[in-house]
């Protein structure tokens, strides 16, 4: 709105104190005066206002530290990273059947289930005041609703629980560290809220400021198609280890779920 305004009082000002500024040579000459130097000098003027914006702008974006925007988030950064440090994690994740696989909750969070496309993963860096996570965002643009509130041609994101293509190993995240941008799946990630927290060093990540969905562990919950095959856990899903497409995975996970 000050920009606007700026131009604006550039462009008011009158004629006769633009001439007035002009140098004063004999009296004969500043008689006769040609509009045409004056409207230059209004372009020019405007031009130079423009310049001067355009430059604090872009001192404005490189300031910037290349950290997430984070608001709810209590003490942590979060930063895309290219090539994470090579480290190794470990865990264990709660042994469930295959029919507590396909409940409505895990962890009294809603899980949704659907087809589609990877459009784009990214690295990133949580740094809790000195203890650093790497996880990775995928963006996935949706195929087919097979449960819940989603739309099909949007673009979500999932919290993974590790990196993708990196030296780190994290354990229990064979199946999700095969995803790659242009592969199909279907995926099973629960529903983030505002009481999805992270908590690490003292520190709390509210994980819904990064994704409004997330696995809950990187060995269930995916079924990925590759040029190898289909790619998903068949011991944590037995009725499902004959499927030999994708579409029939659909087929089997959508009726379960009704």
């Amino acid at each position: 709105m000050k920009n606007r305004k700026l131009l604006n009082i550039i462009g008011d000002i009158d004629d006769k104190y633009i001439i007035e500024a002009e140098p004063r040579g004999e009296k004969e000459h500043t008689k006769i005066i040609s509009k045409k130097p004056i409207f230059y000098f209004k372009v020019a003027a405007i031009l130079a206002s423009l310049a001067l914006i355009v430059t604090i702008s872009m001192s404005f974006f490189n300031s910037d530290n290349g950290n997430l925007p984070l608001e709810l988030s209590k003490g942590v950064n979060v930063r895309y990273v290219e090539n994470p440090p090579a480290v190794a994690s470990s865990g264990d994740i709660e042994w469930l059947m295959e029919t507590e696989l396909f409940g409505e909750k895990y962890a009294d969070l809603k899980i949704v289930a659907f087809e589609g496309i990877v459009d784009d993963i990214r690295n990133i860096e949580c740094d809790y005041d000195g203890y650093k996570d790497y996880r990775a965002i995928a963006y996935i643009n949706v195929t087919d609703v097979i449960r819940g509130d989603l739309v099909e041609g949007n673009t979500v994101k999932i919290l993974l629980p590790g990196p993708i293509d990196t030296n780190i190993h994290v354990s229990e995240t064979s199946i999700s560290s095969q995803m790659v941008v242009g592969g199909k799946g279907i995926f099973m990630p629960i529903t983030y809220n505002e009481n999805s927290i992270r908590e690490e060093n003292g520190k709390e990540l509210v994980l819904l400021e990064l994704a409004e969905y997330g696995l809950a562990d990187g060995e269930r919950w995916v079924f990925l198609e590759s040029n190898k095959g289909l790619i998903f856990n068949k011991e944590a899903y037995p009725s499902l280890a004959h499927a030999e497409d994708l579409e029939e995975i659909k087929k089997i996970v959508r009726f379960k779920l009704k």
